[in-house]
């Protein structure tokens, strides 16, 4: 709906039966309590408003299944996210968001979560407790923790990484990460699998890596002190 409305529409509240509900693209900056009453909703829609905070009131909607509440100025997720249990994909994109609660880590029939965009520089760990299939979209942010490529590259890569994390807290860890910038074809992946494995034989028409690769690799050292 494209109206420009800049409130919103009480009589709504009196369709009780109301499974989906879209007022996106208006100038709205409230949802008032009354939206409650609306406890058949199954999909709300209120991208591209004038919403300034996550309405509380919209936790109150047990069988909402799809919200979307991007291109707004939202800066925080309320802890009471955690109370919409059948929750299956949220959309915050483009707004202001700083800080992912823990209390996300719930909302277990979760598909899709959307992020993009906002103001976010870490993904607690918690958020691995969700379901491994989750598509989780994070770019656009200032994240680094953990490293940005590796939270654009999944839920599995995310796990892996505080998995690792975990582990390096009861050792001692050196790592250093190589970035092999250069045009295309110019023998970027020859080097890769040359410093992998220094045995490895370059072929004349060797594949080109097609987007980004990240690869680990171990290598002994001995240090003189």
């Amino acid at each position: 709906m494209d109206n420009k409305l800049t409130c919103f529409p009480e009589v709504i509240t009196k369709l009780t039966k109301l499974k989906e509900l879209s007022l996106s693209k208006n100038q709205i900056a409230e949802i008032p309590q009354t939206i409650e009453k609306l406890q058949d909703l199954e999909v709300l829609n209120f991208r591209d408003n004038k919403l300034s905070c996550f309405p509380e009131t919209i936790t109150r909607l047990k069988k909402l299944k799809v919200l979307k509440l991007s291109k707004n100025k939202i800066v925080e997720i309320p802890e009471a996210i955690k109370k919409l249990e059948q929750l299956e994909e949220l959309d915050l994109s483009s707004n202001r968001i700083n800080k992912i609660p823990d209390e996300v880590s719930f909302l277990e029939n979760l598909h899709a979560l959307n992020l993009q965009e906002n103001n976010l520089r870490e993904i607690p760990a918690r958020i691995t407790r969700l379901r491994k299939d989750l598509k989780l979209t994070v770019s656009e942010n200032p994240i680094h923790m953990p490293p940005l490529e590796i939270a654009i590259s999944g839920m599995e890569a995310i796990e892996n990484y505080f998995n690792s994390m975990q582990q390096g807290a009861s050792e001692e860890l050196f790592e250093v990460k190589l970035n092999l910038v250069g045009e295309g074809s110019v023998g970027k992946t020859c080097v890769a699998k040359k410093l992998k494995d220094k045995s490895h034989q370059i072929a004349i028409n060797e594949i080109s890596t097609e987007g980004i690769d990240i690869e680990k690799m171990a290598h002994s050292m001995r240090c003189q002190w």
